[in-house]
């Protein structure tokens, strides 16, 4: 398919642009072997949760803030279609349908998905990305502190505590 693209752009006169191939291929791939338009979300190491809301995904990051990250489908029939998907790639195959409203997942890249559809206004998917499976005492210690941090324990300095 890519081979094709950067083909026709070179019968065409065109330069064959190799970020553009790049990027197809990649994109390719990660819909045939991997989650999609989710997979460079998943392999983010910075990111800690994935949340769906149909067209609208949210991301929360390990250092505790919040932004709207790119669409990862264009509707809500998109959005469930992709999760079905997902669900029949399992090695235990599983079903998203009207029948089988609700999805819980343990996807191969060690996360955790959890969705729903039908029983709610529009599809929703939870993506929980689990970045310390085999932690270490200073690995715990790193992530308190962390979230000490977040959370901006000014009060306690104060306090003496």
């Amino acid at each position: 398919m890519v081979r094709a693209h950067v083909s026709a752009a070179a019968v065409a006169g065109q330069p064959a642009d190799r970020a553009l191939a790049t990027a197809l291929r990649t994109a390719v791939l990660d819909s045939l072997f991997g989650l999609g338009r989710l997979q460079p979300l998943v392999d983010n190491p910075d990111l800690t949760d994935i949340e769906l809301y149909g067209d609208t995904t949210i991301l929360i990051w390990a250092d505790g803030r919040v932004t709207e990250g790119p669409t990862v489908a264009d509707t809500d029939e998109e959005l469930i279609e992709e999760l079905a998907f997902l669900a029949s790639q399992q090695r235990r195959q599983r079903t998203f349908s009207p029948a089988s409203p609700l999805l819980d997942l343990r996807l191969d890249v060690g996360a955790r998905l959890a969705a729903h559809a039908w029983v709610s206004r529009r599809p929703c998917a939870v993506i929980r990305l689990h970045r310390l499976q085999m932690a270490t005492l200073a690995d715990l210690v790193k992530a308190l502190c962390k979230a000490y941090q977040v959370l901006g324990c000014r009060g306690w300095a104060r306090a003496d505590v």
